[in-house]
């Protein structure tokens, strides 16, 4: 868990020192007389610089032409999970709100035993199985952001919920229902590399980790890799298809391989 901080810190590092040239100044701004004054003074200093960059980002849109500086990003993906032995299905929504270097970010992820699972819950026969996500990065930082690549890392929550049920057959039926959910705090980094100017195609890596739940084991640590292709490009929409694989490890005893494939809307 240490590494996954340790880089997570250095991430957040590289893209302020590749493209934040106000560190410099917000270091100047605490160190100075300002500050010295008055920490209410230092925090306007902070916050006024912080919001200078954010216009200067939001001006790209216009005056470099990357559209995707403010934009809603949403896909969905569905596909296949192979996990120790046994295999399942996956469904997976997602979206995420740009607004120059901030954003929200949004997935959820649906895994199931079966078609049937995915189906209904309601057929009274044989046996369902399920576990979901509802991962929330509350708040994410584009923090580079060009035309060729977006560097992003976000904070936030995952909720798990997982239900299951048995129905025994003949004259005696017997019904186990159980239905759990927890929440955990998860961190995330990801880099997005564009082929042209116009974000027709693009390639994005993301790794997540929650930091451990208990002594022994954290939630989930997921390595992903994505491909996009353009297949509408407007003035204010592009649908994409997307090409998904991942890895994904749940509490230090469960590795699945995930393989999807998707549709992707975004609002430019």
């Amino acid at each position: 868990m240490q590494k996954i901080f340790t880089l997570f810190v250095f991430w957040i590092s590289l893209g302020l020192g590749v493209h934040f040239a106000q560190v410099g100044a917000l270091v100047g701004i605490c160190a100075g007389t300002g500050c010295q004054a008055g920490g209410d003074y230092c925090t306007y200093r902070i916050i006024s610089a912080i919001w200078n960059y954010e216009r200067k980002v939001l001006d790209k849109k216009r005056n470099e032409g990357i559209r995707r500086i403010i934009s809603l990003e949403t896909q969905v993906l569905a596909g296949g999970i192979a996990s120790n032995g046994s295999s399942r299905l996956i469904l997976h929504p997602r979206a995420r709100l740009n607004v120059g270097i901030f954003a929200t970010d949004f997935r959820y992820k649906g895994m199931y035993s079966s078609l049937s699972t995915f189906a209904s819950y309601t057929n009274s026969k044989g046996f369902w199985d399920s576990y979901k996500t509802y991962d929330w990065q509350i708040i994410s930082f584009n923090f580079l952001n060009t035309q060729k690549i977006r560097l992003q890392t976000g904070l936030g929550i995952t909720t798990d919920e997982r239900n299951s049920r048995r129905d025994s057959l003949g004259a005696v039926t017997v019904i186990y229902n159980a239905k759990s959910a927890k929440t955990f705090f998860e961190v995330a980094i990801g880099a997005n590399y564009y082929f042209d100017d116009e974000d027709k195609n693009r390639v994005f890596l993301e790794i997540r980790n929650s930091p451990q739940a208990t002594r022994l084991y954290s939630q989930r640590t997921e390595i992903s890799a994505s491909y996009y292709q353009a297949l509408y490009n407007g003035q204010g929409l592009m649908i994409q298809g997307i090409l998904n694989a991942t890895y994904a490890r749940y509490f230090a005893s469960t590795n699945m391989y995930i393989i999807q494939a998707g549709i992707g809307f975004n609002i430019l």
